[in-house]
């Protein structure tokens, strides 16, 4: 599964890039490429509680909040139309959380999106606002952990996953 996840978006960012080869050498081609940073609120899921060898009950796994950051690139289609591929990168800790929160270890979440984007106004304005809505895959790395005497790691794991966004550029 993972691999094939992976592959999936990577296609879908290539198909995505040679789809907009064809319109682009027709007209002025416009290409963007952009690199961002911020802060990623995640969210984990939550189970049935379990009480941990600790003797605290666990009922939520997930990543952590933390800082994110991405890069992209695009070609305009058309002057109001942007197509391209977009890497993101979170670099958290895994937790447990319940009637306590314990860090299991340090992952990387990878995003992989093939997106379209439509820029509002004038093309030649300063400031343009954008929506933005893509496809691809999230990869969550594998997590060393040692529990105890125990050491182990979770295997990581490939999904579908889509992006959305607006703002101004």
């Amino acid at each position: 599964m993972r691999g094939t996840a992976i592959r999936t978006a990577w296609a879908l960012g290539a198909g995505a890039l040679w789809l907009a080869a064809g319109p682009a050498q027709a007209q002025d081609p416009r290409v963007e490429i952009g690199v961002g940073a911020g802060w990623t609120h995640s969210d984990g899921v939550t189970f049935q509680g379990v009480i941990g060898g600790d003797g605290n009950i666990y009922n939520e796994i997930g990543p952590k909040d933390s800082f994110s950051f991405n890069a992209n690139i695009g070609f305009f289609v058309s002057e109001t139309t942007e197509v391209g591929f977009l890497w993101g990168r979170q670099k958290t800790t895994l937790e447990v959380l319940g009637t306590v929160t314990r860090e299991v270890g340090d992952q990387n979440v990878d995003n992989y999106h093939g997106y379209v984007a439509y820029h509002f106004g004038d093309p030649d304005a300063k400031a343009r606002f954008y929506v933005l809505g893509g496809a691809g895959a999230t990869r969550y790395g594998s997590v060393p952990f040692q529990v105890g005497g125990f050491v182990g790691e979770t295997s990581g794991e490939t999904q579908f996953s889509t992006t959305w966004g607006l703002g101004v550029k």
